[in-house]
């Protein structure tokens, strides 16, 4: 996963962004937007598409910058259950809290399959990013992972911010899955997402989008 503080990515070409959904904190000094992002290959001619996820602060003084960025790798999230280290703790009280809510997502992922997960924690019009398509809502998330019964994933967050206001937050972290080929032999896929949270005054803590992208892997690290 790219991430980036207060800068955008400098790996392939930049070419535009196309924001098709997003929001903000009631304080108006934390937002996401995610969407289409296209960018020049240099080894192959023309158009790279891929999907984003960006999170935004400001203060008052200051304009808008990037604080986490992600671009979703295809079936990133469409890949099991394998050995994980403990998350990172954070001492920020709100903090804590959408990390135990992460904690508890990715549990309830490797205890009972990503598609209860989604059911249990995506929100309502909550967004799942898997490679080109654009999941919207916990049952079509759910339906999702239902139909890749070959895979299993679970995932562990590493670090979190929490708007000021407490009610937008984003976590980022480690996943691991696994999934079977066609010879019957497992394959397992190490990725890093970015995962917004959202919450009302009095409900909990929700997944208002989610995506992941490759990362190294760490065997032999």
């Amino acid at each position: 996963m790219k991430l980036v503080e207060s800068q955008r990515p400098q790996t392939a070409t930049f070419i535009a962004w196309q924001p098709i959904g997003g929001g903000v904190s009631r304080d108006r000094m934390t937002g996401y937007t995610f969407g289409i992002a296209v960018r020049g290959q240099p080894e192959t001619p023309g158009a790279h598409v891929e999907r984003y996820i960006a999170v935004w602060s400001r203060t008052r003084a200051t304009p808008w910058r990037i604080v986490a960025y992600v671009e979703v790798t295809p079936d990133a999230l469409s890949a099991g259950v394998g050995d994980k280290t403990s998350p990172v703790v954070v001492d920020q009280g709100p903090a804590r809290a959408i990390m135990h809510s992460d904690s508890a997502f990715g549990e309830v992922a490797s205890a009972r399959g990503a598609a209860a997960a989604m059911r249990d924690y995506l929100a309502d019009d909550g967004v799942l990013l898997a490679s080109t398509q654009l999941i919207v809502g916990p049952g079509a998330a759910s339906d999702y992972f239902d139909s890749r019964r070959s895979f299993a994933i679970s995932w562990v967050p590493r670090d979190a911010r929490v708007a000021a206001s407490g009610d937008l937050g984003f976590t980022v972290g480690d996943a691991l899955s696994t999934s079977l080929g066609a010879s019957g032999a497992a394959t397992q896929r190490f990725t890093k997402y970015l995962t917004v949270w959202r919450k009302d005054a009095d409900g909990p803590w929700r997944v208002a989008v989610t995506g992941a992208n490759d990362r190294p892997s760490p065997i032999g690290n």
